[in-house]
């Protein structure tokens, strides 16, 4: 039949396309051997002495194991780089030799060698935190020393200059924005080497975060109104900072007097803009329900 025709083929062909008679498997001679160079931490660098075959050997592998077996195939020029080692491993790597007609030695030379165990460098300093320590405002650490140093950022904080300084949850990255529970503290930075760096610098501490502008802006708005006299003055007021404010107004510039509505800002002391906001719709929909009277 066809499948035993071709079984019969398969079994007299190998991958080579050449007759399997050769029964024969190739043998390392009296002396051979193999040598490791180039060491580094994570490669070498293997040669080896030729493997002998009565007809030809057209191949070599490699066997080792790093975490679990490999094999490194190689030609007959009897050169091989292995790369992607383990760094400060011991390793042992064995080669065998292969004819055309698929024979395979069942022993070869071997070489024991040592990948180098990555020098680590330490992080020697970092320069002052860059930014205005302000809430709602970005800082970013510092320089590093070395300059291309790997490392992990953690943000801190302290009620004191030279107080003990706390680790901010989740404030892990090169930057860091403040927040309007920071105001009135101070900050730090420090970086720890990772990879191939090694050790901890720390910053100098910020200046005592401000609060935000956002803030400021509010409480310049709230004073405005509460320091209004005239009725200019509250006019003013109530459109320079209606957007801070969250003064809608829309039915205000629709007033025929907006008197009644200065008057209804002048008498209260205000504390926040919220208040403010209160007073002021209330006081738009009475006058422009009196005036549609």
């Amino acid at each position: 039949s066809r499948a035993q025709i071709a079984k019969i083929l398969d079994n007299v062909f190998n991958g080579d396309g050449e007759v399997v008679w050769d029964k024969t498997a190739p043998v390392w001679p009296s002396g051979s051997m193999m040598t490791a160079s180039g060491i580094t931490w994570s490669r070498v660098t293997l040669n080896w002495t030729p493997a002998t075959d009565n007809e030809r050997v057209t191949v070599y592998k490699i066997t080792y194991n790093d975490v679990s077996d490999k094999v490194k195939y190689a030609d007959t020029d009897r050169t091989a780089i292995i790369t992607g080692l383990t760094p400060d491993k011991l390793f042992t790597f064995t080669v065998y030799a292969r004819d055309a007609a698929g024979n395979w030695s069942t022993s070869g030379p071997s070489v024991q060698a040592r990948t180098l165990a990555i020098e680590k460098i330490t992080v020697t300093a970092i320069s002052a935190i860059i930014g205005e320590a302000r809430a709602g405002e970005v800082l970013t650490a510092g320089a590093l020393t070395p300059v291309n140093a790997t490392v992990s950022y953690q943000w801190m904080i302290s009620d004191l200059t030279a107080g003990t300084y706390a680790a901010i949850a989740g404030a892990t990255n090169k930057t860091y924005t403040p927040a309007e529970a920071d105001t009135g503290r101070y900050l730090k930075v420090s970086a720890t080497g990772t990879g191939e760096y090694v050790g901890t610098v720390t910053s100098e501490a910020t200046l005592p975060v401000a609060v935000s502008h956002a803030v400021l802006d509010t409480i310049a708005a709230i004073a405005a109104i509460n320091n209004a006299t005239t009725d200019n003055q509250m006019k003013l007021a109530i459109e320079t900072y209606a957007t801070i404010l969250g003064l809608n107004l829309t039915d205000y510039n629709g007033l025929i007097d907006e008197g009644p509505v200065y008057e209804a800002l002048f008498t209260p002391i205000f504390t926040d803009k919220a208040g403010i906001k209160t007073a002021f719709d209330a006081a738009v929909a009475n006058q422009k329900a009196a005036e549609a009277d």
